[in-house]
């Protein structure tokens, strides 16, 4: 069990003790994810002075603009004591204007909920 969720059960906190987030990734990573939950990683598009870990929007209406053909974008409650990194987004990188959060600890699965599938756009004959 995830030591955020023992600890909760322990002190009675609620799932309430969260923020919500928004990830997008690809339809081939959803069985994997709704098994093992969100782990942090370093993707290759991350620069070498960013900490490994979960990319993630503050909003759903971000997360829309910046997701691509055959995305999945995940609900992720995160328990309030995981460290949670807060940047300014200058437009630089792949991730998109405006808050990028990287959440720095695994996600488990049970925190995780598919709010919306961005269309597969088949490729010209």
């Amino acid at each position: 069990m995830h030591r955020h969720r023992i600890r909760a059960i322990k002190e009675g906190i609620t799932m309430s003790a969260t923020r919500t987030y928004y990830h997008g990734t690809r339809k081939k990573n959803v069985p994997s994810i709704l098994k093992r939950g969100l782990i942090p990683k370093k993707p290759k598009w991350v620069s070498e002075f960013e900490p490994k870990g979960i990319f993630m929007w503050g909003s759903l209406e971000s997360a829309m603009h910046h997701v691509a053909d055959g995305e999945v974008i995940f609900e992720v409650h995160v328990p309030v004591d995981c460290q949670v990194h807060k940047r300014r987004n200058d437009g630089e990188s792949l991730v998109g204007k405006g808050y990028e959060f990287i959440v720095l600890e695994r996600i488990a699965p049970d925190n995780l909920r598919i709010v919306h599938e961005e269309p597969e756009i088949p490729g010209d004959c």
